[in-house]
């Protein structure tokens, strides 16, 4: 088997499609939000939401977004533990 490394930036670009043609997946929208380094992880929580209000998944990774921001107004990673192996 050969190992090759994992390139964020194309696995983003992936996802960002996935979600725009699988709306309703909640595993999809919480995967693209850890893989978010640049800050974007809140409009992106946003989205799902609004794709899929009714995930309590969705709601509570947003609680979570909110509680860091509100401990460290600087930080940028987003720590959100899956739910669920892909």
């Amino acid at each position: 088997m050969i190992k090759q490394k994992r390139n964020p930036k194309l696995d983003t670009i992936f996802l960002s499609h996935a979600v725009k043609v699988i709306p309703l997946s909640v595993r999809l929208w919480l995967a693209l939000t850890r893989l978010d380094m640049r800050g974007r992880a809140k409009a992106i929580l946003n989205k799902a939401r609004r794709s899929v209000p009714t995930s309590h998944e969705i709601w509570v990774a947003a609680r979570l977004l909110l509680k860091q921001d509100a401990m460290d107004p600087l930080r940028t990673v987003v720590t959100i533990a899956p739910t669920a192996p892909l």
